[in-house]
């Protein structure tokens, strides 16, 4: 669990910009493209604004306690407003320890607030330890963008700053986690 405070957060959101070009993220502050004609077509999403980030940040708050408490043996909590490789070292770390005691393909969930570093991590742990990953953000907006059922439904939430519900993403989810690369590699 990556836990960052909302100040921080809001800080991420706001200068978060995605390249339309190739869907790479950049940030104005932390992570500015070297490229002139790259960051002349770099666009914010709609829901990256600061009002929209406080309202996810109190919704996953009021979730986030019931899966802590239902995780209580097994969730790690590590901070995410440290600097990103420091954040990247602990998270690798945690994990060598806590798969080195698994014999099946890996099953592992990062959660955290809107922005607290989870696609960083993510991209990290992919390479590290070659499960295959599964961004329920990326099958939003991929579906937003294809004008699916799924993508239109969450769209509105999306676009109010709410959370998509659940059983929306539950078989979205539930189906990706049938095919073999996820049952042979393990997921994320």
């Amino acid at each position: 669990l990556l836990d960052v405070p909302q100040e921080v957060l809001v800080e991420r959101v706001t200068g978060r910009r995605t390249d339309p070009v190739t869907g790479k993220i950049y940030h104005t502050k932390f992570s500015p493209p070297e490229d002139k004609e790259v960051e002349g077509r770099l666009v914010q999403r709609s829901d990256d604004t600061a009002e929209k980030v406080v309202i996810r940040y109190k919704e996953y708050q009021a979730h986030i306690k019931a899966v802590r408490s239902f995780y209580e043996e097994k969730i790690i909590t590590i901070d995410g407003s440290k600097d990103k490789n420091d954040i990247s070292n602990k998270v690798v770390t945690t994990l060598y320890k806590a798969l080195s005691k698994i014999k099946k393909s890996p099953k592992i969930v990062i959660a955290g607030a809107p922005a607290a570093g989870k696609g960083t991590q993510c991209e990290i742990i992919t390479q590290t330890f070659g499960v295959v990953h599964l961004s329920t953000g990326d099958i939003l907006r991929e579906a937003v963008k294809q004008g699916t059922d799924l993508g239109l439904k969450a769209k509105a939430y999306m676009d109010g700053g709410q959370l998509v519900p659940d059983d929306l993403m539950i078989n979205v989810i539930s189906e990706r986690l049938k095919q073999k690369d996820c049952i042979e590699r393990g997921w994320l």
